[in-house]
């Protein structure tokens, strides 16, 4: 994972994409039928004890960064959920 950048990588960019008007199909977004798109962006550092380890290797590593990993696409269903509350579609 973090370990092909080795230390050069110091944060990501966490992207969260909510379509008020329900999720489009590819054909919609390629013909531009979506009119709302609501994007939260927010920039993660990645905790110290990750940079310069080997995820393949180190099985410690590889379960904490998993349980971090976890933990970010719990925070993103909660956002996305207060999202569709503050922006609910037409």
């Amino acid at each position: 994972m973090l370990d092909a950048m080795g230390e050069q990588l110091e944060s990501i960019v966490n992207v969260t994409i909510h379509y008020p008007g329900g999720r489009p199909g590819y054909w919609d977004l390629l013909c531009g039928n979506v009119k709302d798109v609501v994007v939260h962006f927010q920039e993660l550092k990645i905790p110290p004890e990750f940079i310069g380890k080997n995820y393949e290797q180190d099985g410690e590593y590889r379960m904490q960064f998993q349980e971090w990993i976890n933990q970010l696409w719990l925070d993103k269903d909660a956002l996305l959920e207060q999202m569709h509350r503050e922006y609910p579609g037409k």
